[in-house]
């Protein structure tokens, strides 16, 4: 690299680094509400430029010395750290809003806080730990009867139960927040709440119901084009992939989770591109194209060093690779990763059992 290229260079990271602390510098003369409003307008449809108003929010508190808005600025924080891939900083960040709700005694912040702290660890495969923060969810909204305490507990313990293979009993816990969300899906608190579970329900149907699961996989659509919810538009085309895999329509789905992938990297959400290249991978060995789910499969096993996620599909994905070696006469690489799917059956049955156990003893016998 010569000097003017590296000068240029220095000069482009100077500009953006001005233009970004002039932006920050610009926003501290809104209001909380506003600053508010706006991270969640860019929320789903711009994750990176929401991040900007959330670190705005952030620092008014603290120059103004608003503990109860710095706290929430923290869980603004923390979902952006998670959206891109860090959970360390994101688990760091809920957990300050768990201590400062618990100090407040502030009950509504101390479930958002919890909720946010299992979403962490559910987003990055970790069920067992997410598991632990759901059922205090689950057992404050029993206590309360409060109804967005239950709405959180539904789609939390549907979520897992989704993960654990029981789609049946988790489309039974979607679809009593739909009866709850449905009237009230125009209402901005229940928007958000309402087509997660939608998303959930999508899921849940593509392994018991495609009929269903492509009613709401409409209903999803409909929300994305007219929210301009690129995120949502995102798990739209994931999940529309992973429906024509189902349907043994392969070259349908490996264009739809095309489109999907390019959508989920330009959101820079990572994690989210694992279901993509599971079902693409998939989609290619059963045509045949057993390189082709090495090349996607390889692409995996590289973004796992970087982000955790998903052990439970994980191994499934290691054993087919495994056979997609193994029918390309790779012997070595075949030993190598069905040695690994080994391991990892072992590790899964562990902490499945132990999720289970818990499900059963402290959700579905109270």
């Amino acid at each position: 690299m010569n000097f003017r290229t590296l000068f240029c260079l220095l000069l482009c990271v100077c500009f953006f680094s001005v233009v970004s602390a002039q932006e920050q510098d610009s926003l501290s003369v809104y209001s909380y509400q506003e600053l508010n409003t706006s991270y969640t307008k860019f929320q789903f449809s711009n994750p990176k430029k929401a991040t900007i108003y959330a670190d705005a929010i952030l620092k008014k508190a603290i120059r103004e010395k608003n503990d109860a808005e710095e706290h929430k600025a923290y869980l603004l924080q923390s979902r952006s750290e998670a959206y891109f891939g860090n959970m360390l900083n994101a688990l760091a960040l809920a957990e300050k809003g768990i201590l400062y709700a618990t100090k407040q005694q502030d009950h509504d912040f101390y479930v958002e806080a919890v909720r946010r702290k299992g979403m962490i660890y559910y987003d990055f495969g970790k069920y067992d730990e997410a598991v632990t923060y759901y059922l205090k969810i689950d057992s404050l909204a029993r206590v309360t009867d409060n109804i967005d305490y239950l709405i959180d507990s539904n789609q939390s313990i549907g979520a897992v139960k989704t993960v654990l293979g029981d789609h049946k009993s988790a489309s039974k816990l979607f679809l009593k927040n739909e009866a709850i969300l449905a009237p009230l899906q125009n209402d901005p608190n229940y928007a958000v709440p309402y087509l997660n579970t939608i998303i959930g329900l999508c899921s849940a149907y593509t392994y018991f119901d495609l009929p269903e699961s492509k009613k709401y996989l409409s209903l999803i659509k409909e929300i994305s084009v007219k929210t301009d919810d690129k995120d949502a538009l995102s798990y739209y085309y994931t999940l529309k992939g992973i429906i024509f895999y189902l349907s043994k329509d392969y070259t349908s789905a490996l264009q739809t989770l095309t489109t999907a992938d390019s959508l989920v990297t330009n959101l820079g959400r990572k994690r989210s591109l694992f279901p993509i290249y599971r079902f693409q991978g998939k989609a290619y060995y059963e045509i045949g194209a057993f390189e082709k789910t090495i090349d996607v499969y390889e692409k995996i096993k590289e973004l796992r060093k970087e982000i955790d996620f998903d052990h439970f599909k994980y191994q499934e994905i290691i054993a087919t690779l495994a056979l997609s070696y193994d029918t390309i006469n790779n012997l070595e690489k075949a030993i190598e990763n069905f040695t690994l799917a080994q391991e990892l059956f072992k590790t899964n049955y562990t902490i499945k059992q132990a999720i289970n156990y818990d499900i059963f003893n402290k959700y579905d016998q109270k």
